[in-house]
């Protein structure tokens, strides 16, 4: 049988990785094939933390590990041999670990300097000691199953010490995740991980692992933790079988002296999201296809120059702006993967991306935000935003939100003004509710979104998104207090005319690769800021009102948290915010 073909994987995180240190460990004949977890990035060797950009290191990792499964397909017979090196966080040599459990299995062998001296290799198989024979004599876990639906802590340990679990219910804490307890698979003392009892060790921790989830049936998820060299951790991601554990592994990183959260296994970073293609899929987007289709249909037989603001295009223009509503052409087959709008070809597509955001959402909900999401685009291109020139236009933040703000309140105000004019004198009566309702919807798209590429938590959470959260709670309490009858058109268009911004500050966190800031917390000095058109408004910490407690808040989509914050900060901001009232 021919060599096998060599890869090199090197998580040069932390420092770079030199040639001749490993070299002579690599077997075989043939050259191997180096990918560079710096060359991925663009970046210098040991450029990337702490704080670390877990999203972009965790979507190189993935792209090399594409690599080295390309190299397997083309090996044949030959098979591929992935060696794993370098200088990184524990929490990639996990990610690492999981994602190289593809078919044909490779060998895999960790290099690695144990303490500080030459680089040695560790390989995940080859003889296992007899099963008698543990190396983690310390295993704590309980005898039977239990009943919890809470998350459980998986500490894995080399190093002698029990699981520091005030550090590990601080960051359940710190995620208002509910807490069962930890399962510990450790050694009494410091012991050596070393060349020759690496298979043992691997198997073990696979055997293992395999058995917690049956103690756990209903379990919510799992937290690992580890303690120990690199070749642990890669193992502890072999043993963490998806089909095992499910969807739902936080995988932590520690940080003197608490643990952060790191990343969820199986992976998915922040990017495009995964699309699910079966024909219960397309079946359901097909669904929301047509209640969109039904939405924009609506609008365009029913728009009228009435409903457009006052401080809006002029007479003619609204004109121009209906006839093209209603010469628009729209395919009624998804293309691409979110929303297209060309002017200039007067054509509209919507994309699997956003078909799958909305998919589950109710059915109004779906019509409504097709239906601000066309004027919103529409009114970009009045603003000069167009397909032509919005490439990385989010990395101009302060700019791009005020673009989305003015496009948001134009939407908003036409459509709320359109609802009030059909429903006649009962929807004047109801136009706090009316308008409270559509900002909503607005709020309900955006979260849509979230869920589809974060989940359950936005565990990305950038600073100028939280904002956009924030404005439009903001703007969702002040529209609940428009006034009913004749007064309600004119309060929607003041509602909408001023510039509302709203922000926390100071927040703890920091720049990703592209330089946008990612919110980790509050400070204890974290107050809530705003203006309206020019107005200061600002909110510290006191009884009732946590302005830190905002960003947890808009993490978990807790939209009753946030309305209660908002309706304070218009309690007590009213002169301003709703002079309407007077």
């Amino acid at each position: 049988m021919a060599d096998p073909i060599p890869v090199l994987v090197v998580l040069d995180a932390l420092a770079p990785v030199k040639k001749d240190e490993i070299d002579h460990l690599i077997q075989g004949r043939r050259e191997p094939r180096w990918l560079r977890l710096s060359e991925q990035l663009g970046a210098a060797a040991g450029s990337f933390g702490p704080p670390f950009d877990w999203s972009a290191l965790g979507r190189a990792l993935e792209a090399m590990v594409l690599a080295a499964k390309d190299e397997s397909a083309k090996a044949g017979d030959a098979s591929v041999h992935v060696y794993v090196a370098g200088r990184a966080p524990l929490p990639l040599f996990v990610l690492l670990g999981q994602a190289l459990n593809f078919s044909p299995t490779p060998d895999r062998t960790v290099l690695n300097p144990r303490r500080g001296g030459p680089w040695e290799a560790f390989p995940m198989m080859g003889e296992v000691q007899a099963e008698g024979a543990s190396f983690f004599d310390v295993v704590e876990m309980p005898e039977r199953a239990q009943r919890t639906n809470a998350r459980v802590a998986l500490f894995v340990s080399t190093v002698g010490a029990p699981a520091p679990v005030e550090a590990i219910e601080r960051l359940f804490d710190a995620r208002n995740e509910p807490f069962a307890g930890v399962v510990e698979i450790r050694t009494s003392g410091p012991r050596d991980v070393t060349p020759e009892a690496m298979p043992s060790i691997a198997e073990e921790l696979r055997r293992r692992l395999s058995q917690i989830p049956g103690y756990f049936p209903r379990a919510k998820g799992f937290a690992l933790f580890l303690a120990g060299p690199t070749q642990l951790a890669f193992a502890a991601g072999l043993a963490l079988n998806a089909h095992v554990f499910g969807q739902d592994v936080w995988v932590t990183n520690y940080a003197a002296p608490d643990y952060e959260y790191s990343f969820c296994l199986p992976f998915c970073g922040e990017g495009t999201p995964r699309v699910p293609d079966g024909d219960a899929d397309r079946l359901a987007r097909r669904v929301v296809m047509d209640a969109m289709l039904e939405g924009i249909e609506e609008l365009r037989d029913t728009i009228d120059p009435r409903d457009f603001p006052a401080w809006g295009p002029g007479d003619d223009e609204r004109r121009t702006w209906i006839d093209y509503l209603r010469d628009l052409k729209i395919p009624r087959e998804a293309e691409g993967d979110a929303f297209g709008l060309s002017v200039l070809l007067r054509r509209l597509v919507l994309g699997r991306g956003l078909l799958q955001a909305l998919r589950g959402s109710p059915r109004d909900m779906q019509q409504s935000f097709a239906q601000l999401l066309l004027l919103h685009e529409l009114f970009h291109d009045g603003q000069d935003l167009r397909t032509s020139n919005y490439y990385d236009v989010g990395r101009a933040g302060t700019v791009l939100e005020a673009v989305d703000f003015a496009a948001d309140a134009f939407a908003l105000a036409v459509l709320i003004a359109w609802d009030l004019r059909r429903g006649g004198p009962r929807a004047a009566e109801r136009a706090g509710d009316i308008a409270a309702r559509w900002v909503g919807r607005a709020i309900r798209g955006i979260e849509a979104f979230d869920l589809l590429e974060q989940g359950t938590r936005i565990e990305r959470l950038y600073e100028r998104r939280l904002r956009r959260y924030l404005v439009w709670y903001l703007q969702q309490a002040r529209a609940r207090v428009v006034r009913p009858g004749k007064n309600a058109k004119r309060d929607i268009e003041q509602l909408f005319a001023g510039r509302l911004a709203v922000e926390l500050a100071p927040l703890a966190g920091h720049l990703d690769a592209r330089f946008d800031k990612i919110v980790a917390g509050p400070t204890p000095q974290t107050e809530l800021f705003a203006s309206l058109d020019g107005h200061l408004i600002r909110g510290a910490r006191r009884p009732g009102f946590d302005p830190g407690a905002l960003v947890g808040a808009v993490r978990e989509y807790q939209s009753a948290r946030i309305e209660q914050a908002m309706h304070y900060v218009l309690d007590e901001h009213r002169a301003v915010l709703v002079p309407w009232r007077g």
